[in-house]
């Protein structure tokens, strides 16, 4: 019965370490700004939906009329 607890003990211990990196791959905080949000005007051309992201692309005129084109990541955020 000890054994059966150590082995268990171990396998959780090993769950809670291995998915904690997990965590930190999507930290918005390190990313963006929360409290300097950017309104972007542009035309959508195109959705990409590739598990775990979609990318939106867009094209973004600027003062000068010259058009850009970006890629917008649309992973979900959770707060």
């Amino acid at each position: 019965m000890n054994r059966i607890k150590a082995v268990s003990a171990r396998l959780c211990a090993t769950v809670l370490l291995t998915t904690l990196p997990l965590s930190a791959h999507h930290s918005f905080s390190a990313e963006f700004d929360a409290n300097k949000p950017v309104r972007l005007e542009a035309t959508v051309t195109e959705m990409e939906w590739i598990n775990p992201h979609a990318w939106i692309h867009i094209d973004v005129m600027d003062p000068d009329r010259k058009v850009t084109n970006w890629m917008v990541d649309a992973v979900r955020r959770e707060f």
